[in-house]
C-alpha cells in the first residue's frame, strides 16, 4: 500500500485538500518529473482546444495562447507544491469564474483535465514506476477540478437557482408594495390638492357670476347714458331753435331800427326846413339891421331933427343883431338836438328791442338749460350708479385675483407632487436595478471593479491632466476629474503608474469622475494590470474575511434568538419604519429596533480595531435601514441638522445606489467606491465593503464597512 494510501480516514472535502508530509515530498519528485513534460502535454491541449468550435474562440492568436500556456504551467507548480491555502483556492475560484463567463461547460473541464491526466500520467509512469507520485498527482488533478468546477455548482444548481429567484420575486414585491405606498400617500396629497383646486374653481365661478351681474347692470347704466345723451341732444336742438328765433328778433329790430333810422330822417328834414325858417329870420335880422344902419345915416343927415328917429334906429339895429344872435342859437342847439334825439330815440328803440327780444330768448335759453341741466343730473346718476357697480367689479375681480392665487399655489403644489411622483419612479426604477444587479445570475459586468487610488495621466481628447483612479477592473476604469465636458466616446492614452500606456473611449461622466473603456492594450501592460489588480484583491482578503467573520456572527445570533424564541421571524423582517417625531435627518424605528440595538453593537464596535482604515461597521437590512451604528455616529439628534447628518446616522435609512447595493447583494463579497455625505454639502469618498446576512434562508440584509482608501 503506498503511503498516500495509508492516511487514515477523515473528511472527505478536507482530506483530499490536506496533503501530508509524504504526500508532498511525493509531489515534489512528481513536480521534477514532470517539469519538461508540462509544455508539450499543454500544446496538445491547446492544439485540441483550437480544433473544437465551441473552445476555440478562447485561443484567438498565438500571444493568447502563450500566455494561457505559461499560466497553466505556473498554476501546475503551484498545485504541485502541495499548499492548497486560502490563495491558491480564490485563485482557482477566480479563474473558474472567468471560464464561467467566457462560455465554458462542465464537460469542456472534464475532457480538458482527462487529456492533461493521461498527458502527466503517460509521463509520470513511463519515468518512475512508483505508486506514490502517481496517486499524489492524481489527487491534485481531482482537487483542481473539484475547486474549478465550484464556481459551476455556484451557479448552475437548480437549488441555487430556485432560491434567487425566490428571493429576486420577494425583492420585487417588496419593492412595489413599497412604492404603492408611497403612491398611495401622494395621491391622497393630490386629492387634496384636487379638493382644493375646485375649491378655488367653484370661488372663481361665483365671482364670475357676479362679474355677469355687474356686467348687466353697466349695460343698463350705459344704456341710461345713452338715453340721457339724447335728451341732451334734444335740448342742444332746443337750445339751436331758440337761438333761430333770437336771429329772427334780432331782424325784427333791424328792421325797427331801420323805421326809426326814417323817422329820425324825417325829424332831419322837419330840422331843415327849421333851420330854413330860421336862415329866413336871419335873414329878415339882416335887412333890419341893414335898415336900421340906414336910417341911422338918414338920421345923421337930418341932425338934430333926426337924432330921435336914429335912436330908434340904433335900438331897431341891436334889436336885429339880437335876434340874429338868438336865431343862430336856436339853430344850433336845434341842430344839436336833433342829432341827439336821433340818437338817443334810435339807441333806444334799439335797447328796448333788444332787450325784449333778448328776454325772451333768455327765457327759452333757460328753459333749455333745466333740461339739459335735469339730463345732466341723470347722467350724474348714472355714472354715480356705473362708479358703484365698478366698485363691485373691482371687488369681484380681487375675488378672482385671489381664486386665480389660489389656483396658482394649488398648481404649484400639483407640480411638485408631480415631481415627487417622478422622482418616486425614477428611484423605484433605481432600486430595481439594485435589487436584480444584486443577485449573480443577472450581474452583466464582465470585470470587477476593485477601487484603488493609482497615479494615472490622461493624454488627448482636449485633456493633458494628471489624475487618480477612483477604481479599476481588466476591462476598463474610473478617473477622478473636474475639468471640462469631454465628448462621450473621444479615445485619449491613459498612462498608468506600474502599467503603462493604455488606450482608452470614454463611456461618459459620472459623479465620480470618467468612465473609460481599454481598448486592446498590449499582453505585456494587460499582464501587469492583472497583476496590480491581484494585488489589490489580494490586499482585500483580510478585509473580506473580517467582515464575513462578523456576519456569521451575527447570523448565528439570529439563529439562536429564533430558536429561543428571543424574537420572531415577522419581527425580525419587518419593513413597517415609523418616523421617530422631531427628527431631522429623518429617523426611524421598528419592531426589531430593541432587539438589533442589544445584539449589534458587541460585533460591529470591535471591527473598527480590525483595521485602521475602517471608519464605520453596521448591519443594514435589504432596504438600506441601519437600526444601529457605531457608537460614535449613534449621538443624539441636535439643533443643527448639519452636525445630526455627521454624528446621528443610526436609525435611518440609507437607500442610496451604493446603500441599497450593498444591502441587496447576495454575493460573498462587494466592494464599491461611493461619496459618502456628511452634512453641510460635505462628502467624503470612500471605499464600501458588504457581505450577505442570511437567516433561515432568507437574505435579511448585508454587513457593511466604510474603509478610507486614499
Amino acid at each position: 500500500m503506498s503511503r498516500a494510501e495509508a492516511a487514515p480516514p477523515s473528511n472527505l472535502i478536507e482530506s483530499e485538500a490536506t496533503f501530508s508530509e509524504a504526500a508532498r515530498a511525493d509531489l515534489e519528485t512528481a513536480r521534477r518529473l514532470l517539469e519538461g513534460q508540462f509544455r508539450p502535454v499543454l500544446d496538445r491541449l491547446y492544439d485540441s482546444i483550437q480544433l473544437t468550435p465551441e473552445m476555440a474562440a478562447m485561443v484567438p492568436d498565438a500571444a493568447t495562447r502563450e500566455r494561457l500556456v505559461a499560466a497553466q504551467i505556473a498554476h501546475w507548480r503551484s498545485l504541485l507544491a502541495g499548499q492548497a491555502d486560502e490563495a491558491l483556492r480564490e485563485k482557482a475560484r477566480r479563474i473558474g469564474l472567468a471560464h464561467v463567463r467566457a462560455g465554458l461547460e462542465p464537460h469542456h473541464y472534464v475532457a480538458a483535465y482527462s487529456l492533461m491526466a493521461r498527458g502527466f500520467v503517460d509521463a509520470l509512469i513511463g519515468r518512475h514506476k512508483a505508486a506514490g507520485p502517481v496517486n499524489a498527482f492524481l489527487q491534485c488533478v481531482f482537487l483542481d477540478i473539484g475547486l474549478a468546477l465550484s464556481a459551476y455548482g455556484q451557479r448552475n444548481e437548480t437549488l441555487t437557482r430556485e432560491r434567487e429567484a425566490e428571493a429576486l420575486v420577494g425583492a420585487i414585491e417588496s419593492e412595489m408594495q413599497q412604492a404603492n405606498q408611497s403612491i398611495a400617500s401622494q395621491a391622497t396629497a393630490l386629492t387634496d390638492v384636487v379638493r382644493d383646486l375646485r375649491q378655488a374653481v367653484d370661488a372663481v365661478a361665483r365671482a364670475n357670476e357676479g362679474v355677469l351681474r355687474s356686467s348687466g347692470i353697466t349695460t343698463d347704466g350705459a344704456q341710461s347714458v345713452a338715453s340721457a345723451t339724447e335728451e341732451l341732444v334734444a335740448s342742444s336742438r332746443e337750445v339751436g331753435r331758440q337761438a333761430d328765433g333770437t336771429a329772427g328778433l334780432a331782424g325784427d329790430a333791424v328792421r325797427k331800427a331801420g323805421e326809426a333810422a326814417r323817422i329820425v330822417q324825417d325829424l332831419k328834414s322837419a330840422s331843415d326846413r327849421i333851420g330854413e325858417v330860421v336862415k329866413l329870420i336871419d335873414g329878415i335880422a339882416r335887412q333890419t339891421n341893414l335898415l336900421a344902419l340906414n336910417a341911422t345915416i338918414e338920421a345923421a343927415r337930418a341932425g338934430e331933427a333926426g337924432r330921435g328917429f336914429a335912436i330908434v334906429a340904433q335900438e331897431v339895429k341891436q334889436l336885429s343883431q339880437r335876434t340874429a344872435q338868438a336865431t343862430q342859437d336856436i339853430a344850433d342847439q336845434i341842430a344839436g338836438m336833433t342829432l341827439a334825439t336821433n340818437a338817443a330815440v334810435s339807441a333806444m328803440d334799439e335797447v328796448g328791442q333788444s332787450i325784449g327780444g333778448i328776454e325772451a330768448v333768455a327765457a327759452n335759453v333757460a328753459e333749455s338749460a333745466r333740461g339739459q341741466l335735469r339730463a345732466l343730473q341723470e347722467v350724474t346718476q348714472n355714472v354715480q350708479m356705473v362708479a358703484a357697480v365698478a366698485s363691485e367689479l373691482q371687488s369681484n375681480v380681487g375675488t378672482i385675483g385671489t381664486g386665480v392665487d389660489s389656483l396658482n399655489r394649488a398648481s404649484g403644489v400639483v407640480g411638485e407632487a408631480a415631481g415627487e411622483v417622478i422622482a418616486l419612479f425614477d428611484h423605484l426604477e433605481q432600486r430595481l436595478v439594485v435589487t436584480v444587479r444584486a443577485f449573480n445570475t443577472t450581474d452583466n459586468r464582465r470585470h470587477e471593479r476593485v477601487p484603488v487610488r493609482w497615479p494615472i495621466r490622461m493624454s488627448g481628447a482636449g485633456m493633458n491632466v494628471s489624475s487618480r483612479t477612483v477604481e479599476i477592473s481588466a476591462g476598463g476604469v474610473l478617473v477622478e476629474y473636474e475639468g471640462p465636458d469631454v465628448r462621450d466616446g473621444s479615445e485619449c492614452d491613459l498612462e498608468i503608474a506600474e502599467v503603462g500606456r493604455l488606450r482608452g473611449r470614454l463611456h461618459g461622466r459620472q459623479q465620480l469622475g470618467l468612465r473609460f473603456e481599454f481598448l486592446a492594450p498590449s499582453e505585456a501592460v494587460s499582464a501587469r494590470l492583472r497583476a496590480r489588480i491581484d494585488q489589490a484583491l489580494d490586499a482585500q482578503s483580510s478585509l473580506k474575511k473580517a467582515l464575513r467573520g462578523a456576519a456569521d456572527q451575527i447570523q448565528t445570533i439570529f439563529h439562536d434568538a429564533l430558536d429561543s424564541g428571543r424574537i420572531d421571524l415577522d419581527t425580525l423582517f419587518d419593513e413597517t419604519y415609523r418616523e421617530i417625531a422631531g427628527s431631522n435627518p429623518r429617523q426611524v424605528t421598528n419592531r426589531a429596533l430593541d432587539f438589533l440595538e442589544g445584539v449589534l453593537s458587541p460585533i460591529q464596535e470591535p471591527m473598527l480595531g480590525v483595521d485602521s482604515r475602517i471608519v464605520f461597521c453596521a448591519a443594514v437590512d435589504r432596504n438600506g435601514y441601519l437600526p444601529v451604528h457605531n457608537r460614535k455616529f449613534s449621538q443624539p439628534q441636535g439643533t443643527d441638522p448639519v452636525w445630526n447628518e455627521a454624528n446621528c446616522r443610526n436609525r435611518r435609512i440609507f437607500d442610496d445606489r451604493t446603500g441599497l447595493s450593498a444591502a441587496r447583494s447576495v454575493r460573498d463579497f462587494l466592494v464599491q467606491t461611493y461619496l459618502r455625505r456628511m452634512g453641510g454639502g460635505n462628502t467624503v469618498l470612500m471605499m464600501d465593503a458588504s457581505t450577505p446576512i442570511t437567516v433561515r434562508n432568507r437574505h435579511w440584509g448585508a454587513l457593511r464597512a466604510g474603509v478610507r482608501f486614499d
